[in-house]
């Protein structure tokens, strides 16, 4: 599936989950949202610790991940993901690699892909090696992509049915050496990860970022102790995102931080239990003629445990978290002096699972969570060229508080893979960007953050019928909606329901697919907010696999958006939306090897 769905950005690569999708910045950025939910209230993860990065400042900026490298995604909702971050209030996307292994595989496995896109014009190739010897786990990868600018439908009025300046280049490589012991593993990795791209809002700009990162992990067996196993993760990041103009760097954006995880994991007969503490730390920068931020230092520490029982056809689980989060601006000319908030959160969720009879289940979800405002929320001050708009914090602002309630209910056979959930989160407090309706000296709209009442609810649903040996059939649908409870107005930039219908063939060395996705018009919007058209996409698939003794190749080709309909991502700001449709019909061809 991961394959299949692979695109540029982490954010694109999830847009057609039940429940997830993407505040598109053309094909070099975009970001996942969850629920309606974006920035800050959604925590990107590498390997189980925080992309510390600048994503969740902007949406012109890029999140430093390789998708393809990437081993799988997972999105983690409900009460584990108060193991995260209370910024998680939304969920927890992580994005798992191999570049540290946790056991011992002796001989050597190569994975190679190389595809080509005709909607970017361009090719994307990866590799990646693992080798075990002696106890020992090495890791190898690097991967390229470079692509031209996207191609968009041809019922476009964009010259030549291209976005201007959206072209994409993206580098990575990592290094991971483990040692694999009788009682545990310990193993560190490095990674490069840029990107240069073009910013489409800014048809003059070109955005060149990078970041170096190092991670540690290790798990030991204890013995003759309350727990069962300790954990130990840790990564620190050197990140740098440049905007340049006519050559010359306008902007420079940077952030180096470090996250630290230590757990311990217990399970004693029907009770399963982790307790941890996390701490994190980095200082913030934007220097130059568009910088709207100041520098800011920030660190957190947190503790938080989880705890699961079994009992009969009831599963019974409940996490807490108590965080404490510091934010402090360096003074200047231009942001004043300096200014200090510190926050500490309490949070908790309750959840429930109950097995019924035919294979069926019922859960239900409760959480309560407090979230410090972002330094962004508290000390912007100034012009956010990326958005065209003048954006002014408050460092007045208090802790977000929210309710949440989730109800499902799943079945899971031979045949049958259904989950469907319901669900409301009520905010007090909610930090919005606001606009003011005023303009400021250079004619951009002046937004302020304020705090609102909130309500998002919905529903998300996803099915898979498996009505023959060879044959599945696949349905996927939500909706949500948001509100400001202050003035009854909706929210901006809430997701537009959507329906997925499709059906899938594997049998022997052949697999193949197809899906219609209709995406519905929203005019669900927020006041000063425009309206966005419905579409719909035709996506066709199809591998063939060739095995060997000791090779396995696979071809593939996919036929995306086969019809060429225009699309727009209502998610995405204003002029991007206007600039940058999503991507025509594109023909993507490759091929997998594995040796």
């Amino acid at each position: 599936d991961l394959r299949r769905r692979r695109e540029p950005t982490l954010g694109d690569t999830l847009r057609s989950e039940a429940g997830v999708n993407s505040n598109a910045f053309g094909s070099g950025a975009s970001r996942p949202v969850i629920r309606g939910l974006d920035g800050d209230r959604i925590r990107v993860l590498q390997n189980g610790l925080g992309a510390l990065d600048a994503s969740a400042q902007s949406a012109d900026h890029a999140v430093p991940l390789d998708t393809l490298n990437t081993e799988r995604i997972e999105v983690v909702r409900g009460p584990m993901s108060l193991l995260y971050g209370s910024s998680a209030v939304g969920g927890v996307v992580n994005v798992v690699n191999q570049r540290l292994h946790t056991r011992f595989e002796e001989g050597h496995l190569w994975q190679a892909e190389s595809q080509t896109e005709s909607a970017y014009g361009g090719h994307a190739s990866g590799l990646r090696g693992d080798h075990g010897v002696d106890g020992w786990m090495l890791h190898v990868d690097g991967a390229l992509r470079d692509a031209g600018d996207q191609r968009v439908s041809g019922q476009s009025d964009r010259p030549k049915n291209r976005v201007a300046n959206s072209q994409t280049e993206q580098r990575s490589a990592g290094l991971g050496v483990s040692r694999i012991f009788d009682r545990g593993h310990l193993g560190v990795s490095v990674g490069h990860f840029s990107s240069e791209y073009g910013s489409v809002a800014e048809p003059e700009v070109e955005i060149f970022m990078r970041q170096n990162r190092w991670e540690l992990s290790g798990e030991w067996l204890l013995e003759n102790s309350w727990a069962d196993k300790m954990r130990l993760r840790s990564a620190y990041s050197r990140y740098r995102h440049d905007e340049r103009e006519g050559g010359s760097v306008g902007t420079v954006f940077a952030n180096r931080g470090s996250e630290t995880r230590l757990e311990f994991l217990r399970e004693r007969g029907d009770w399963s239990h982790v307790i941890g503490t996390q701490v994190m730390d980095s200082r913030f920068s934007a220097e130059g003629e568009e910088a709207y931020l100041p520098t800011s230092d920030n660190n957190l520490a947190a503790l938080f445990s989880f705890h699961e029982r079994r009992h009969g056809a009831w599963t019974w689980s409940g996490g807490a978290r108590l965080e404490d989060q510091r934010s402090r601006s360096q003074g200047d000319a231009v942001f004043g002096e300096n200014k200090t908030r510190g926050f500490t959160g309490a949070s908790g969720a309750l959840g429930a699972l109950r097995r019924l009879e035919g294979d069926w289940s019922a859960g239900a979800n409760y959480s309560y969570t407090e979230r410090a405002p972002t330094f962004q929320e508290l000390f912007a001050d100034g012009v956010h060229v990326a958005t065209g708009t003048f954006d002014t914090g408050d460092d007045s602002l208090k802790k977000e508080k929210a309710h949440a309630l989730e109800l499902s209910l799943r079945r899971k056979n031979e045949s049958w893979e259904l989950r469907w959930s319901v669900f409301g989160q009520s905010f007090d407090r909610y930090v919005a960007l606001i606009p003011t309706g005023g303009v400021d000296g250079e004619g951009n709209a002046i937004h302020e953050y304020r705090q609102v009442g909130a309500r998002f609810w919905g529903s998300d649903a996803e099915a898979r019928w498996r009505w023959a040996p060879a044959w599945t059939l696949v349905g996927k649908g939500d909706v949500v909606r948001a509100k400001n409870r202050d003035d009854g107005s909706d929210l901006p930039r809430i997701s537009p329901a959507r329906l997925t219908a499709g059906v899938e063939y594997e049998r022997d060395v052949w697999r193949s697919d197809a899906e219609v996705q209709r995406v519905f018009e929203q005019t669900k919007t927020a006041p000063g907010e425009t309206s966005t058209d419905g579409f719909t996409l035709v996506n066709l698939g199809a591998r063939r696999a060739l095995v060997w003794e000791d090779y396995r190749l696979e071809a593939f080709v996919l036929l995306k958006n086969i019809f060429d309909e225009q699309g727009r991502q209502h998610l995405s700001m204003a002029t991007v939306k206007d600039l940058a449709p999503l991507p025509g019909r594109n023909v993507v061809v490759g091929a997998r090897a594995i040796f």
